[in-house]
């Protein structure tokens, strides 16, 4: 994190005019087009190097770009990065005082009221998605657009700024922002040659310091490096995306000279033109007839592959059984093979399908803090006398393999000859549950055929809903 030697009362001191200017622009850099069409497209290790060097002495401009590009062309790392981002759209968050607060009951609801209507404005689902990112790309940054409503700052907008944008001052230990003007391609291209010092010199690069009230930053919980840039997941999947290629472009070469085989033909040599012309366009329209006619004497040969099936088999496992997997894995933290295939239990596809749990919950965690860093700013702005503040947290799911744990609980107790109350399975599923025969009650030797058959029912209506 960058520092802050401001103290919080001088950052409310700011005037609301300042707060709600736009301070960092991010328009379209300039020159890069020959990136997209040259460079990225002929990579190689030295220029991957290249950006990876100039990243750590400060800026992230090749690096990011060509990170953005990879995902828009490799299928399989941008949908793995877009499952890793949107497993948190979908969890359900709460926004509660402790219960032991001082603060009276009225000013909770007005305070939660108030946050709840700011997270509308801002679209606080795509913050969430975009706070992943940095477990990503190992830093993201926003700018807080702040406005003034009844009285009251607040923000208005969470604008994610692009990573190529942004440099690190390792001596001030910030992060600074490019000044779009000098995002120009061929000018970072010299700062970046130059090699004669271990830090790109800053100076007049980025735009004046933004005020910090306005900035969030948010750090990858993925590496422990004090440049953000070196840390998440980005360099492991550049160079997973590169290796790739070189076997994909391979496997597309070998597909073009061997999926539709090489036709010759051959004619005596004594042969008359007419005979000539007429066999060379039988040869030419034969890719699209698949049949000709020609005289006995001239010979049809196709080149084909005769190991084929070996020569397939070994391009999509270096393509897909091995780097593709190993792009999910370092991603997701896990990778559906096809030896499961469709034999793998409905739970088996559920959780290879999305992003392990520990890495989920490190996610969450990464969401959590970085809202209630966002609501204690907005709070300090607005309520001076607020002795503590509301958290924002995910609620607690419970997902089909802890409900099937907890089933397996039960029906052991019951097997020993105990008796789980109706209340108690109730409270843990979530849904009414009655006694076969209408008002009796399960006796002691009972108990384990009513927990079993329930358990039973249970996960048929699970299993036909799934």
């Amino acid at each position: 994190m960058a520092k802050n030697n401001k103290t919080r009362s001088e950052l409310q001191r700011v005037s609301a005019a300042e707060m709600a200017k736009r301070t960092i622009q991010v328009e379209n850099v300039r020159k890069i087009y020959n990136l997209y069409t040259s460079e990225f497209s002929g990579l190689i290790p030295d220029l991957i190097h290249y950006y990876f060097e100039t990243a750590r002495r400060g800026v992230n401009f090749w690096k990011s770009l060509l990170f953005e590009e990879i995902r828009r062309r490799d299928l399989q790392i941008g949908g793995v990065c877009q499952t890793r981002k949107l497993a948190v759209a979908n969890k359900e968050w709460e926004i509660e005082f402790e219960e032991d607060s001082n603060v009276p009951e009225a000013t909770q609801t007005e305070v939660i009221k108030f946050i709840k209507q700011i997270f509308k404005k801002v679209k606080i689902v795509n913050f969430f998605t975009d706070i992943v990112e940095a477990q990503l790309q190992g830093v993201s940054t926003f700018e807080i657009n702040w406005d003034v409503a009844d009285n009251k700052l607040t923000p208005t907008k969470l604008s994610y700024i692009p990573n190529h944008l942004l440099a690190y001052d390792d001596v001030a230990d910030q992060y600074k922002y490019i000044d779009v003007a000098n995002a120009d391609a061929v000018k970072l291209r010299g700062l970046g040659w130059n090699t004669m010092n271990d830090r790109i010199d800053l100076t007049g690069l980025v735009i004046p310091e933004v005020h910090p009230m306005k900035i969030l930053e948010v750090h990858s919980l993925d590496g422990n490096a004090q440049n953000g840039f070196l840390n998440g997941c980005i360099d492991a999947l550049i160079w997973g995306y590169l290796f790739k290629s070189y076997g994909l472009k391979d496997w597309s070469v070998y597909i073009e000279r061997f999926a539709i085989p090489a036709i010759v033909g051959k004619f005596p040599t004594l042969s008359n033109t007419p005979d000539k012309n007429a066999f060379i366009n039988a040869i030419n329209n034969y890719g699209n007839l698949f049949k000709m006619t020609v005289p006995k004497d001239y010979d049809i040969t196709l080149l084909d592959d005769k190991g084929k099936g070996s020569s397939v088999d070994a391009f999509e496992r270096f393509v897909d059984g091995y780097w593709d997997k190993k792009i999910a894995i370092r991603v997701l933290g896990q990778s559906l093979t096809t030896s499961e295939g469709a034999k793998g239990s409905y739970a088996l596809g559920k959780v290879h399908d999305t992003v392990r749990e520990d890495i989920m919950i490190a996610d969450m965690m990464l969401v959590k803090d970085t809202v209630n860093e966002l609501i204690c700013r907005v709070l300090e702005l607005n309520y001076s006398g607020l002795r503590d503040f509301p958290e924002f947290s995910f609620k607690k799911e419970k997902d089909i393999e802890y409900k099937k744990t907890r089933s397996e609980i039960i029906k052991n107790i019951a097997d020993a000859g105990y008796i789980v109350s109706k209340e108690d399975i109730q409270m843990e599923f979530d849904f009414n549950v009655e006694p076969k025969v209408a008002g009796a009650t399960p006796t002691m030797n009972q108990g384990a055929q009513y927990v079993e058959k329930f358990i039973e029912d249970y996960f048929q209506f699970v299993n036909k809903g799934a």
